[in-house]
């Protein structure tokens, strides 16, 4: 079976999440932390941080939405993580989507 993440939502909302943070505290680093992630220890680590990043600035910062993905969705993405054919590919599609522009969808909620 093929798994691919260009269609994922889950993906996309961890993706979604790092851009909103990057797009407010220009913090790359978030980014660079998961895809340059070895293994799935490391991954969730980075991920972890990020909702960090992402839980202070939507206390601290008035008016900033920063978007953040549900449990189900960071459910699914530890699956794909744990896999250690599509953990290469997880990395890569979720670094692209955060670097990427938003879509049109997604600049009007």
């Amino acid at each position: 079976m093929e798994i691919t993440f260009i269609e994922n939502e889950a993906v996309k909302s961890l993706a979604r999440m790092l851009r909103d943070i990057t797009n407010v505290e220009g913090r790359f680093d978030l980014t660079d932390n998961i895809k340059r992630s070895r293994t799935i220890e490391e991954f969730t680590e980075a991920v972890y941080n990020s909702i960090r990043v992402a839980n202070t600035i939507r206390k601290q910062k008035e008016g900033v939405f920063v978007h953040l993905p549900n449990e189900n969705e960071l459910e699914k993405v530890f699956v794909y993580a744990r896999d250690p054919k599509l953990f290469p590919s997880l990395k890569n599609t979720i670094a692209s989507y955060a670097l990427s522009f938003p879509s049109r969808k997604e600049v009007s909620e």
